[in-house]
């Protein structure tokens, strides 16, 4: 069940936003499809949202929930967006993360180019060259005469663009009976120990991890560590 954006043939994305809720009802309806059930979410970044979402909403349907770097943001932000939102207005903050996303280089000529590209950029910077690879290899759709993002610019700007300022919200809502695990980027500009003290307060009976020296992707740039926690926590579940 790929996120929208990797749907066949899904097209450009909505001109308005939407909200990343749509992401949480993708997940149930297609779980219900698929006819599975005490299923154990996990999700990274906007999906960790979108599978707290899914938790909080349906509860009996799942039998855990794992947060990997979750996209909560800080109030001050989560302020202004709702504000401006409310008013009909541009949201600056959404609206600056859009447009450098529309802006992303979206075309290469060959898989080689790309790995190029990104071996130098920060966001990569703490990522294996084997980790990179795979991500080149599964981020870049042939298209005949070189090589697009799969996850276009288009649907990535409309993503920020619909981020979820209720958020915080939701974490209040996580049943008691259901296990939840956070882990964190020791690094991580996204959610940091301050977001993670919140999150701890509203829900004691989680479970919160870091993975030190790695940021926001650390699931990528450290895939057996974390498989690793995730693993050892579901080994100790009832």
């Amino acid at each position: 069940m790929p996120p929208r954006a990797l749907w066949p043939g899904i097209g450009e994305p909505p001109e308005t936003p939407g909200s990343w809720e749509e992401y949480a009802a993708d997940i149930d309806l297609g779980l219900l499809e698929h006819g599975i059930s005490n299923a154990i979410l996990v999700g990274h970044s906007l999906g960790g949202v979108a599978s707290l979402v899914a938790a909080v909403r349906n509860p009996g349907r799942y039998r855990a929930l794992v947060m990997l770097d979750p996209t909560l943001l800080p109030d001050r932000v989560l302020v202004q967006l709702r504000a401006a939102k409310a008013a009909g207005g541009h949201r600056p903050i959404a609206d600056s993360w859009a447009g450098r996303a529309r802006e992303r280089k979206n075309e290469f000529a060959t898989r080689d180019e790309a790995f190029a590209a990104w071996r130098g950029r920060t966001l990569f910077e703490d990522w294996s060259d084997a980790a990179l690879w795979r991500y080149v290899e599964s981020g870049l759709r042939p298209t005949g005469t070189g090589f697009v993002l799969r996850w276009s610019p288009a649907w990535e700007a409309h993503d920020y663009a619909s981020i979820y300022t209720e958020s915080w919200d939701e974490v209040s809502r996580i049943p008691a009976d259901l296990p939840a695990l956070v882990i964190s980027g020791g690094t991580s500009d996204t959610f940091g120990a301050a977001s993670a003290a919140r999150f701890k307060a509203m829900a004691p009976g989680a479970v919160m991890e870091t993975v030190p020296g790695f940021g926001h992707l650390f699931p990528q740039a450290a895939p057996e560590e974390t498989a690793r926690r995730i693993g050892a926590w579901l080994a100790n579940l009832r």
